[in-house]
């Protein structure tokens, strides 16, 4: 009687792909957002053609700062008839691509799609654009839909800012304040999209809290206010986020210098 014969084990393509996207929708629901994209690309090496792991692409990658890496999956997941529904709205913007946002966000708002992120991304988007007021009809208006995932930014009054600023400096040790001496630092709502298209990627717009340039030898600080105050909780909060964002402008230059 023969020995039976030992047959390899495998999985197969489909339970691997299967296998392979429930990691990277966990590890998204988690915040792992690198690692969600990195799973979702090594299931589209098995399978270029699979729309549900290009929408999570489409989705996590400018949660990260790669919204270039997001128009691609959305546009790609689109192109094989898959709904990308605000996901390409929020992967423009991250992109810095504040009007091709603004006209993909008012696509799905026009279809009834993602109603209360689409209002979320179209304000932005108007930030980007300079177009404040409107931003902030639009935030209301996702804020009312879904107030725990759109909170409205904590209110600072225009001639508060200074003194929130002189604060901020406070708490930065001497040796930090004395960094800051010849610093021209203004305020304002967001970066514009010349801004962030400056740099490759572009840098992505709602993580900015400040940009410094010193190309004359004087260092010029922007503080964005939209962002300082998104998600805040308190003016004490505001001040801790300036004096942060001073100290990584600071410790940026540092390693520029050296």
């Amino acid at each position: 009687m023969s020995e039976p014969t030992e047959r390899p084990w495998f999985v197969g393509a489909d339970t691997a792909s299967a296998v392979l996207l429930d990691a990277a929708h966990r590890q998204a629901h988690l915040g792992e957002y690198a690692l969600a994209v990195a799973l979702a690309e090594e299931l589209l090496d098995l399978d270029p053609e699979n729309a549900d792991a290009l929408l999570l692409v489409a989705d996590a990658a400018p949660r990260y700062g790669h919204g270039e890496v997001g128009v691609l999956a959305a546009r790609s997941a689109a192109a094989l008839g898959a709904e990308p529904g605000a996901a390409l709205a929020a992967a423009l913007y991250a992109a810095g691509q504040g009007t091709d946002a603004l006209t993909a966000a008012d696509d799905c708002l026009a279809r009834g799609r993602d109603v209360a992120r689409s209002h979320a991304v179209r304000a932005l988007s108007l930030e980007l654009l300079g177009r404040i007021a409107e931003a902030d009809e639009a935030l209301a208006r996702a804020h009312a839909l879904r107030p725990e995932a759109y909170p409205l930014p904590f209110a600072v009054a225009e001639d508060a800012w200074d003194g929130h600023l002189l604060r901020a400096i406070a708490g930065l040790d001497l040796h930090e304040q004395a960094g800051l001496r010849h610093w021209e630092i203004s305020f304002h709502p967001a970066p514009t999209p010349e801004v962030l298209m400056r740099a490759t990627p572009p840098l992505p717009p709602s993580s900015m809290s400040s940009l410094v340039q010193g190309e004359d030898g004087r260092p010029r600080c922007q503080l964005y206010t939209r962002n300082l105050t998104r998600g805040c909780p308190s003016e004490e909060g505001v001040v801790e986020r300036i004096t942060e964002a001073l100290r990584d402008e600071l410790e940026w230059l540092a390693d520029e210098a050296g």
